[in-house]
């Protein structure tokens, strides 16, 4: 950038100025007269166009109309070199905005990089949340089955007993029928109700198990669902941040394209 200026300074040096006429000097000569340059207070710099810098110059017409020729050109030339002043002031103040500007997008791009940083590591962090959860789910649908394996084999190892029980108590109802027929009755009778409330209970608990098992493996669907609408939100979200990326850079390009 300092070099560009200093070129620029150096283009300024060989502009041609267009020739000043009576009018014009004594136009200026009023001006430099009426607001001599050793007693002005100057007000603090602000960014102006060139029209305010050649209004700021401009006087009351009111002035000394007669003045010697020599003291013209001296107040033509301090006059063009107040002039060539104000333009390199304007000149380094178009550059120090361009460098807050360049800065500006410089901090944002690395915000950028530092948020799709960021989110990868989230992508990458639910990705092994999925995984986990995927073997959570393989592992319980396994320990169910093997629970459910062995709740059959004790549902049959307990009717065969059960069967077997029966037919011990059928003989010995046939044997003692005379006896204890009144008493056997009840006692048959008892132990069916009793064998029916425990095989009405042991299904019940079973159909809860089973139940519960269903809801778990519904909530473990649903979380995984609910994962991967997440991962898509977030893959949306990266694509969207490295768009405004590639914008930015293009923006920035320009910027440096106009500056320099």
């Amino acid at each position: 950038m300092k070099i560009k200026l200093a070129e620029k300074e150096k283009d300024a040096d060989h502009i041609v100025y267009p020739p000043i006429t009576d009018a014009v000097a004594r136009q200026l000569t009023s001006s430099i007269a009426s607001t001599p340059l050793q007693n002005q207070h100057r007000q603090p710099y602000r960014s102006s166009s060139f029209h305010d810098i050649i209004s700021s110059l401009q006087v009351s017409s009111q002035q000394t109309r007669y003045t010697n020729s020599n003291d013209n050109e001296h107040r033509l030339a301090i006059w063009q070199k107040e002039f060539d002043r104000k333009i390199e002031q304007m000149n380094e103040i178009k550059a120090t905005d361009l460098n807050k500007l360049k800065l500006y997008y410089e901090t944002k791009l690395r915000e950028l990089e530092d948020n799709n940083k960021h989110l990868e590591i989230i992508s990458g962090q639910i990705n092994e949340e999925n995984k986990r959860l995927k073997i959570e789910v393989e592992h319980e649908k396994e320990q169910n089955k093997i629970e459910q394996t062995a709740l059959q084999q004790h549902l049959k190892e307990f009717k065969s007993t059960l069967e077997r029980k029966i037919h011990e108590i059928k003989i010995i109802h046939a044997n003692d029928k005379q006896e204890i027929k009144q008493q056997h009755s009840r006692l048959y009778q008892d132990l069916l109700d009793e064998t029916n409330q425990r095989l009405k209970k042991m299904e019940n608990n079973y159909k809860y198990e089973q139940l519960t098992n269903e809801t778990v493996i519904d909530e473990m669907e649903k979380r995984m669902v609910d994962l991967r609408s997440n991962v898509q939100h977030l893959q949306q979200f990266k694509q969207k941040l490295e768009d405004e990326k590639i914008q930015l850079i293009k923006t920035n390009e320009q910027l440096q394209l106009q500056v320099f």
